[in-house]
């Protein structure tokens, strides 16, 4: 996903659900045209942050 960021030249809303927040998260970093991160019923992780430590595993 990050590298398909990369091609667009406008602002972006990542959407994620389920395990896609997690994907989002991390697709985000070093991409300034990323403006917001949506979580639909999905994992919410810090930077770094994994799914499992989210599950408090």
């Amino acid at each position: 996903m990050s590298s398909v960021l990369d091609t667009i030249p406008g602002p972006v809303v990542l959407v994620g659900h389920s395990y896609g927040g997690a994907v989002i998260t991390d697709a985000a970093v070093g991409h300034p045209n990323v403006k917001a991160l949506v979580y639909i019923a999905a994992f919410a992780p810090d930077q770094g942050e994994s799914s499992l430590a989210v599950l408090g595993e």
